[in-house]
């Protein structure tokens, strides 16, 4: 479909048809808990496959990792995936070299620090994003890191600035009231500037945000 189609399009044709999409050969489904649930996984590889983006920022590495490489190799795409424990991203870094994903595909380990978003002191991933200048304009963003109990509010005030206008964004574990109380400061924060639409049947809970605007009116 890519880019010229339009966002009711777009969402509709993914979530019309997410749940077709076959996962086996990446041995799905999973018991692994750090594994992103499979429908999540399906909905986020069938959003790729519809967007067909030249650019995927993703905080959280892991078998998604290997899923999303695969599928934007279809069309020359690239993948940059955060993740903040060594051993995570080695572990990532080697399935990807496994299956001849790896110039697909950038994991980058980055340990997580302090940040101060206006009032708020909150964990992030320590990014400097000079070093990512390629990612820059990303279409499609999937958030399923740091872990729920450290926080996630902070990926998107990190993100936002990084994804084009129009550009998607995939957070998991919505069903989880911590998550909701992020996804309600990102409303208040950039209001009319993002789309903001929850399908709590997804998995364990699927917000799935749309960029509008570089900044609210």
């Amino acid at each position: 479909m890519g880019q010229s189609a339009s966002p009711e399009s777009v969402q509709e044709e993914v979530l019309s048809t997410y749940w077709r999409t076959d996962l086996t050969r990446f041995n799905y489904p999973q018991r692994d808990e750090w594994v992103l649930w499979e429908e999540t996984m399906k909905l986020v590889g069938r959003l790729v496959e519809v967007v067909q983006p030249r650019r995927v920022i993703e905080f959280g590495s892991g078998l998604s990792t290997v899923v999303l490489a695969s599928v934007v190799g279809r069309y020359g795409g690239r993948v940059l995936s955060f993740e903040h424990t060594a051993r995570f991203a080695r572990r990532t870094a080697n399935a990807l070299w496994e299956r001849q994903l790896d110039q697909l595909a950038r994991v980058a380990h980055r340990r997580l620090t302090l940040r101060r978003y206006g009032a708020k002191i909150l964990p992030t991933y320590a990014i400097r994003w000079s070093d990512f200048e390629e990612f820059q304009e990303c279409e499609v963003a999937l958030i399923d890191g740091p872990p729920g109990w450290i926080g996630r509010e902070a990926t998107l005030y990190e993100l936002f600035p990084r994804l084009a206008v129009g550009g998607w964004v995939v957070v998991d574990d919505m069903n989880r009231r911590r998550d909701r109380r992020w996804l309600q400061a990102w409303k208040r924060l950039y209001a009319n500037a993002l789309d903001v639409q929850v399908f709590p049947a997804v998995g364990e809970g699927v917000a799935l945000l749309r960029k509008l605007a570089s900044r609210p009116e």
